[in-house]
């Protein structure tokens, strides 16, 4: 007896044609990566060991140049408290531990430690409507 192999459904030029097509909007599914919200000029925030008033519905990099794990929050009370752990913050990894964050509705950033410094993306590299 001899097994045949059956390929799946999703294979082939025509197929993938298919799957990238989306028959709701009569149109083909787009996926825009990579965006370098920091490349070029950006904005420096500063330490974040005090609160930091930053835009709203903005990209925030942030950068740990400590030698431990330190920890971000967003807020939007300019008296806020520095984050104390993982149940407060955001963990930032030591030494040159990096994240990106969005502002949202949150006015204020702050971090545990004078040693992590914010980066605010420039409008000039924001792709329109963003």
């Amino acid at each position: 007896m001899t097994t045949k192999r059956v390929l799946s459904p999703a294979t082939g030029p025509s197929n993938q044609a298919q799957l990238r097509f989306n028959e709701e909007s009569c149109s083909d599914k787009v996926s825009e990566t990579g965006f370098d919200y920091f490349g070029g000029t950006s904005a420096l925030l500063g330490a974040l060991d005090a609160a930091v008033l930053v835009p709203k519905f903005r990209p925030i990099l942030v950068v740990n140049a400590s030698g431990a794990i330190q920890y971000v929050s967003l807020s939007d009370d300019p008296a806020m408290a520095a984050p104390i752990g993982g149940a407060t913050g955001i963990p930032i990894a030591a030494d040159g531990g990096s994240i990106v964050l969005s502002s949202g509705e949150n006015t204020y950033i702050r971090a545990s430690n004078a040693n992590v410094f914010g980066y605010l993306a420039s409008d000039n590299v924001l792709p329109d409507g963003v």
